[in-house]
């Protein structure tokens, strides 16, 4: 899998890529053997999958995210679990480090360009009448 993540890197094939690595990370969950854990990651996956293929497309996050990748793998060949588990927090951590920047970078753009936009022109304001029936 880590093969055809890199493969799909170097083609910029990034929705590719991304299934991918969907599959190495229920892979690894998968290896724990515990059912609670699998149908939790599971439930959370599904949620923050659109963010995390957002994160892969901010500038330097998908390079960076394929490094981690060969960094865990490297860890878990050598049976190093305690630094697999180290760097596979890292990895999750910085996704959700990106996806809160990027959003908090949105919100702020979003309330300079509401604080620049001019005020919409205000209603004429006339004398109300009403329809008398005859």
């Amino acid at each position: 899998m880590q093969d055809k993540i890199e493969w799909h890197h170097g083609r910029g094939e990034l929705r590719d890529y991304f299934q991918v690595n969907q599959q190495i990370h229920s892979a690894i969950v998968g290896f724990a053997r515990n059912a609670v854990l699998k149908a939790t990651h599971e439930a959370l996956l599904a949620r923050a999958e659109r963010a995390r293929f957002f994160a892969l497309s901010v500038l330097g996050r998908w390079d960076e995210s394929v490094r981690e990748h060969q960094e865990i793998l490297s860890a878990l060949k050598a049976r190093n679990a305690a630094r697999a588990g180290q760097i596979l927090a890292h990895h999750v951590r910085r996704t959700g480090e990106i996806v809160a920047e990027t959003l908090d970078a949105k919100a702020m753009n979003d309330k300079a360009d509401d604080a620049a936009a001019p005020e919409p022109p205000a209603r004429p304001r006339g004398r109300k009448t009403r329809n008398v029936a005859p």
